[in-house]
This record gives structure tokens, C-alpha cells and sequence, in this order.
């Protein structure tokens, strides 16, 4: 898995390969210095440098964000009719 920066680092780096020698090369070493920026800002630590321990490590935050906008567990709904128009919806 790579985070989006580092594919736009990368994707520009064989863009600029393709068009100076007509090959298909990335900066490798400037991938794995994209990777250890990132780990470094976000406090995380992988012995092997593994761009997997960011997720990983922010996996609990992560879960809490979106477990905030989880739908309530009973939830009644209510349709507000004009006509046998539907003009609205209330949950409550």
C-alpha cells in the first residue's frame, strides 16, 4: 500500500525516466526517503522501513474517526408527503 504522496513522487519519477531515456525507472531511494518522512511525522517504527507500520500504527485513530459517523444502532425515520410527493426525510 502506498499513500498518495509517495505514488506522485514515484509516478513523476518514471514519467521523467520515460522521457529522458525511454525507460521505466523510479527514484527508488527517494521512495524509501518519501516513506521514512512520512514514518517519522507520523511517530511510526518499522525495523524494515515497511511503509505498512504507518497504517498500522494509526490503525485504533483511525477506527475512533470512523466509528464517530457510524449510524445510530435503532433510528426511527419519518417521510414528510405532499401529495404523494415525497418532500423530506427526518431521522430521529
Amino acid at each position: 500500500m502506498h499513500y498518495a504522496r509517495g505514488r506522485a513522487f514515484e509516478n513523476r519519477a518514471v514519467s521523467m525516466n520515460l522521457a529522458s531515456c525511454s525507460e521505466v525507472r523510479s527514484d527508488q531511494s527517494g521512495v524509501w526517503a518519501g516513506i521514512a518522512e512520512k514514518s517519522r511525522r507520523m511517530g511510526a517504527h518499522s525495523p524494515s522501513s515497511a511503509s505498512d507500520a504507518m497504517f498500522v500504527s494509526s490503525q485504533t485513530k483511525i477506527k475512533t474517526y470512523l466509528e464517530a459517523f457510524a449510524p445510530p444502532t435503532k433510528s426511527n425515520w419519518i417521510s414528510f408527503l405532499d401529495r404523494r410527493s415525497s418532500i423530506g426525510f427526518g431521522n430521529f
